[in-house]
């Protein structure tokens, strides 16, 4: 005959052993749903490839006329200032091209050209931040290690930046990249160069952001 101490053992299991039953499968879960977010991330980031390799083909397109952009610009360079300062100032020098010279003319093109490259970076970073940014933001901060909150905090200052050089109306004179150097060639000093160096960083810098955000995602993943 058992006694009442085994009966009751029998019918109330040790409260420990449930305990860790449901700790064991919590931790499953926190563990599956780790692995589903970095599942989504992975998928976002080769969406994101995907978009990033047509800008950058874009790109390099447009650097091959390099050269037609810094002579049309020089020709639309306002006489009362010393150097071409923001994307505004851009639009209204194609404007003149396709008025004095017409559509098909080199500088109308290599500046048309450009601007599409700057629309097509700046529609890029709208639907990073949309779909891939505001959606790393929205997960739970239980799934997200210090290193991924790091890497997101730096996207968002990516994006900022971002936003604030395709802007028309901001003044690109301080913007430096050490690939303008390598247009020294076009122009008949240094000083001259310099004049147009901050028009001529920026889809060099739009590039090298995008590739960061790049990085940072495939970091996200680790």
């Amino acid at each position: 005959m058992e006694s009442s101490s085994s009966l009751r053992s029998q019918l109330h299991p040790p409260t420990r052993r449930v305990n860790e039953g449901f700790q064991n499968n919590s931790n499953k879960g926190n563990q599956n749903t780790a692995a589903e977010f970095i599942k989504l991330v992975e998928r976002l980031q080769l969406h994101f490839q995907s978009q990033l390799r047509s800008c950058l083909v874009a790109m390099n397109k447009f650097t091959k006329s390099i050269k037609y952009f810094i002579q049309a610009l020089r020709s639309v360079k306002p006489q009362d200032s010393q150097c071409i300062i923001s994307l505004s100032m851009v639009e209204a020098g194609l404007q003149s091209c396709q008025h004095g010279y017409g559509e098909t003319n080199s500088w109308t093109y290599a500046l048309e050209s450009f601007l599409i490259n700057v629309k097509n970076f700046r529609l890029l970073r709208q639907q990073v931040k949309m779909e891939i940014y505001m959606r790393l933001k929205k997960q739970p901060q239980d799934l997200k290690n210090a290193a991924q909150r790091r890497s997101r905090g730096e996207i968002e200052v990516l994006l900022n930046t971002w936003s604030t050089l395709v802007n028309v109306d901001h003044d690109l004179s301080r913007l430096e990249h050490a690939s303008v150097g390598e247009n020294l060639i076009f122009f008949e000093t240094e000083q001259e160069m310099n004049s147009y160096k901050g028009v001529l960083s920026l889809l060099p810098k739009l590039s090298d952001i995008v590739n960061r955000i790049d990085f940072l995602l495939t970091k996200y993943q680790m």
